[in-house]
């Protein structure tokens, strides 16, 4: 009766145990806690440089169950995660802003870097040739003289000397028409004036054909071809702003991994590793219910 009471009140156990029976002797899988470790690492200054401008920073060096990481941010953070500590997982958000930034970044400088150094080569190289052709085109000029000419316009001009005797004949509207009585290429000549006017042949000088001053052309100053300085300058203010993009990328990567580190190493101290794992087993001494805290 006793051994039937105990039956009883031990069968409810076997349903809440894994379904899954293991044979003596065989190994358990260890509870979650068991199966993380603390992260360490160590720090040490790193000197780099010449004679002129020496720095140093720290070099950081992280070990895991005694075996030092080579690759923390691919190796490590798994680990850290298997923890769920809100503290971790946010400061993993946080890198993960900081490494996509930074790819960003990145990829956008290189972009307008290479672009501007590409295009400031092009320029360059046009601009070496533009001055080779205006170089030799400047060298090929001579200077020559213009065989053209240039006619100079009419003057008029007054003499009074021209004609010595006038003889003048008064209108109703007060003018006077004065005629030339002198012998002359000026005989007759005609000129109407007003009252207290002295009477004056207008002399007319034709204009002269002189030689044109100057030459035919002068020295070149510029040629029929892309000059580069397009492309040079927009090449630089595209490789300006490829170094802008590239220095502004988010920093802080490093110090956020290791926060997470000491967030994981402090949860993992602080956090009670207890997990029921109830089995059954099945020995030569009949069926057993284990327990494992």
């Amino acid at each position: 009766m006793k051994t039937l009471l105990l039956l009883l009140a031990v069968s409810p156990l076997c349903v809440w145990a894994q379904t899954k029976t293991v044979n003596s002797g065989s190994v358990l899988p260890k509870p979650y806690g068991d199966t993380l470790k603390p992260i360490e690492f160590r720090e040490y200054p790193f000197t780099y440089g010449n004679r002129r401008h020496v720095s140093t920073t720290l070099q950081r060096i992280y070990t895991y169950d005694g075996i030092d990481v080579e690759d923390p941010e691919r190796e490590l953070w798994p680990r850290m995660l298997a923890l769920n500590d809100p503290d971790v997982q946010r400061e993993h958000e946080n890198f993960t802003r900081i490494v996509e930034g930074q790819q960003t970044g990145r990829t956008v400088g290189a972009i307008f870097f290479w672009s501007g150094i590409i295009s400031m080569s092009i320029g360059f190289v046009q601009a070496n040739l533009y001055n080779q052709e205006l170089t030799r085109q400047r060298n090929a000029w001579s200077p020559a003289p213009s065989p053209g000419t240039i006619t100079l316009p009419p003057t008029t001009t007054s003499s009074i000397n021209a004609c010595n005797a006038w003889i003048g004949t008064g209108n109703s509207d007060g003018t006077i028409t004065y005629t030339c009585m002198t012998s002359g290429p000026y005989q007759g000549y005609k000129t109407t004036i007003g009252p207290n006017e002295i009477p004056a042949v207008q002399i007319t000088t034709p204009g002269k054909t002189i030689p044109a001053p100057g030459f035919l052309s002068s020295s070149p100053t510029e040629v029929n071809r892309p000059n580069g300085r397009g492309l040079i300058i927009g090449g630089a203010i595209s490789t300006l702003v490829g170094l802008i993009a590239y220095v502004s990328a988010p920093a802080g990567r490093a110090d956020s991994f290791l926060r997470a580190v000491q967030y994981y190493n402090r949860a993992l101290k602080q956090k009670v590793s207890w997990e029921l794992r109830p089995y059954s087993t099945l020995g030569q001494s009949g069926a057993s219910i284990v327990v494992r805290f």
